[in-house]
């Protein structure tokens, strides 16, 4: 009988790629749904943008809100996050 692991597949390459055709995959869908445009190229542009910008300040959030979170607490973290999170919402909408 074969063995189920045989199948899969082994690496960090092929981890890598499926995430990269993830990210990429998803560019046109959102494209469409959040950056209506008659130009295509401009909405998938600017929802890669937006995907560049979270990965970007995603760790550079969290080195600052990790320090905060240390020295102030943790609520105060989450009541600051919980405020920003939901002034840009508001702002988008």
């Amino acid at each position: 009988m074969a063995d189920p692991a045989e199948h899969e597949p082994h690496g960090t390459h092929q981890t890598r790629k499926a995430a990269a055709s993830g990210w990429i995959g998803s560019a046109p869908v959102f494209s469409q749904i959040c950056f209506p445009s008659d130009h295509p190229r401009v909405a998938i542009i600017a929802s890669l943008a937006t995907y560049g910008v979270g990965y970007v300040a995603r760790p550079v959030g969290c080195f600052f809100l990790d320090h905060w979170g240390d020295t102030h607490g943790c609520k105060s973290v989450l009541r600051a996050e919980l405020l920003a999170t939901g002034t840009s919402v508001r702002a988008a909408a």
